[in-house]
């Protein structure tokens, strides 16, 4: 609590960001995978910790959420999600392939990840 977490996250975003600018077909975008009520508190910390456009966030959450595409992700450099959805998608993709599952993210973050061990 308050030991700047989040601002480290989203330095290493950015970080490696720049990196993957030299290699273009290597960049895939990062999940930040959270509790649904800290999605938006991610949104603002990257919003106003980096430059403007230069880490585009998409949220993911919810039942107004946008069908996913292979192509819909790859334009975003950040993905936030919550558990909920993340379990969501997962039960879904008995019956259909959801491309959440077929990304090859470049990083995985997990906030409060003693979320995982209740799913």
């Amino acid at each position: 609590m308050g030991l700047g977490k989040t601002i480290q996250v989203i330095a290493l975003i950015a970080t490696s960001k720049e990196r993957l600018i030299t290699n273009p077909q290597r960049s895939t975008p990062t999940i930040i995978i959270c509790p649904p009520c800290l999605i938006t508190n991610w949104k603002s910390e990257i919003s106003k910790h980096a430059q403007a456009r230069a880490l585009q966030a998409q949220i993911y959450h919810g039942l107004t959420r946008h069908p996913l595409s292979k192509a819909g992700i790859l334009k975003c450099f950040i993905m936030i999600t919550s558990y909920n959805t993340i379990t969501l998608e997962f039960k879904q993709t008995r019956t259909s392939t959801s491309f959440i599952f077929k990304i090859n993210w470049h990083c995985i973050a997990l906030d409060e990840a003693q979320w995982v061990s209740n799913l």
